[in-house]
C-alpha cells in the first residue's frame, strides 16, 4: 500500500499533471486506460496502488464541487476539485480544468460521472467513508441516464448518453461558431457523431416518442435548445464528400460520410426569424449538411432521394466543397444533421412526393390568384356604380 499524503503536499502534482492531462485531451487518456488498465481474463479488478501514476477511468456520483482557488496560478486556465464516490465505495478527489456548464450550480449528488486521469496517490484524513484517493484528470465527463432533478436534459441527449457521448460537450457545441474549430469542438464533433453511429433504435425510438422532432425552420435556429433535437426529413442528395472522424464508428469502419441533401420547404417560399432577431428568407427548396457514418450512408449516390433520421447538431458555417469537421472563416452557412439511419425513397414515392409538393404549390398559387382576381374585380365594381 502506498503511503497516504497531505491534500497541501499533492495538490500541486495534481494540477500540473490535470494540466498535462489537458494538453494530452480526453481520447489519449481514454486510450491509455483501454490500453494499460484491461485486466487479465478471469482477473479481479487490480487495487488503485498497482496504478501510481499510471492512467485509469473511475465512473460514480459527483458528491462535491468546488473551484481550487487556492492552486490556481494566474497564467494558467482555473481547476475544479471534484470529489466522486466511485461505484465501489471509493472516494476521489479529481483535479479538472473541465466541467460542464449544467454541473457547476447543480445539486448534488449528480449520478453517471466518469473521471480519466493520473491516479497521484492516497490522501490522509479518510472521512469515515471510505479512503480517498488524488486523481489528475482533463475534464468531468458525464453521461446521465435519467435527467436530474432542477437540470434540463434534452431526450436526445440522454439517449446519445447511453451510446457513449459525454453530455459535457455540449458546451463546446454551443461555441463553435464560423472560425475553424479548436481541438475541444472538433473533439465534441466526434464524439457526437460516433455516438450517433452506435444509438440502438430503442434509443431512438424513446428520443422521437419523449420530443418532437425539429420542424426545417427549427434548424435554422442558432439557439441551445435545438442540439440533439430529433430530426425527421426527406430530401434528394446533391453532393458526398469523405469525413474523418478520428474513431472507429459502430460499424467498424473509421470513415464516414457528408452530403449536402436539398429539402423541399412544400411553400414557394419561406420566411422565418431566428434567435437573433434575424429574417431569413428561403425559396422552395434549401440545403441542409449531413453527416453519417459509412453503415448508415449506404449505397446512397448523388442525386438519390432519401429519408433522414438523426439529430440536429447546430446551425454551421462551413468553406462549400470541404468538410464540416474542418469548420471555416466563411462559406455557406446551413443546419448540420448527424444522421443515425438515411434510407433511400422508392423513385414511385419520391415522384408521388414531389407531386404532391408542387400540387400543394400550385393550389397556393391558384388561390391566391382567384382571391387577387375577386378583390380586383369588387374594387372596379364599386368604382364604376354611380
Amino acid at each position: 500500500m502506498m503511503a497516504s499524503q497531505p491534500l497541501e503536499e499533492t495538490g500541486e502534482l495534481a494540477v500540473r499533471l490535470a494540466w498535462r492531462a489537458r494538453k494530452l485531451g480526453q481520447p489519449e487518456l481514454v486510450a491509455a486506460v483501454e490500453a494499460a488498465c484491461t485486466p487479465a481474463p478471469d482477473a479481479g479488478p487490480a487495487p488503485l496502488d498497482a496504478f501510481r501514476f499510471g492512467v485509469v477511468m473511475v465512473e460514480g456520483d459527483l458528491v462535491e464541487l468546488r473551484q481550487w482557488p487556492e492552486l490556481d496560478d494566474t497564467a494558467e486556465p482555473l481547476f475544479w476539485r471534484a470529489t466522486v464516490l466511485a461505484s465501489d465505495g471509493t472516494r476521489l478527489v479529481v483535479a479538472v480544468s473541465r466541467v460542464p456548464g449544467v454541473l457547476q450550480s447543480a445539486a448534488l449528488p449528480v449520478a453517471g460521472i466518469r473521471a480519466v486521469g493520473f491516479l497521484v496517490g492516497k490522501l490522509e484524513g479518510a472521512d469515515g467513508n471510505g479512503e480517498r484517493w488524488l486523481l489528475a484528470g482533463h475534464r468531468l465527463g458525464w453521461f446521465p441516464g435519467t435527467a436530474p432533478r432542477g437540470i434540463d436534459v434534452a431526450p436526445g441527449l440522454l439517449a446519445l448518453a447511453e451510446a457513449g457521448f459525454d453530455v459535457g460537450f455540449v458546451d463546446d457545441i454551443r461555441r463553435a461558431g464560423s472560425r475553424p474549430l479548436t481541438a475541444a469542438e472538433r473533439e465534441a464533433w466526434r464524439a457526437f457523431l460516433i455516438a450517433t453511429s452506435r444509438l440502438k433504435p430503442a434509443s431512438w425510438e424513446s428520443a422521437v416518442a419523449t420530443e418532437p422532432a425539429a420542424s426545417l425552420a427549427d434548424l435554422f435556429q442558432e439557439s441551445d435548445r435545438i442540439i440533439a433535437r430529433p430530426v425527421t426529413m426527406h430530401g434528394t442528395v446533391k453532393r458526398i464528400t469523405a469525413v474523418d472522424p478520428g474513431e472507429v464508428l459502430a460499424d467498424g469502419t473509421s470513415s464516414a460520410r457528408q452530403l449536402e441533401v436539398i429539402v423541399n420547404t412544400g411553400s414557394p417560399r419561406v420566411a422565418i426569424t431566428n434567435a437573433a432577431g434575424e429574417r431569413m428568407e428561403f425559396g422552395s427548396r434549401v440545403l441542409v449538411t449531413v453527416v453519417a457514418s459509412e453503415a448508415a450512408a449506404g449505397q446512397v449516390q448523388e442525386g438519390t432521394t432519401v429519408a433522414i433520421d438523426g439529430f440536429a447538431y447546430r446551425y454551421w458555417t462551413y468553406e462549400s466543397g470541404a468538410s464540416v469537421e474542418q469548420g471555416a472563416a466563411g462559406g455557406q452557412t446551413l443546419p448540420l444533421v448527424m444522421a443515425w439511419r438515411i434510407r433511400p425513397v422508392d423513385s414511385g414515392q419520391a415522384r408521388l412526393n414531389a407531386l404532391l409538393n408542387w400540387t400543394m404549390i400550385g393550389l397556393v398559387v391558384l388561390v391566391g390568384g382567384v382571391a387577387t382576381t375577386v378583390w380586383w374585380m369588387n374594387r372596379r365594381d364599386r368604382m364604376t356604380r354611380p
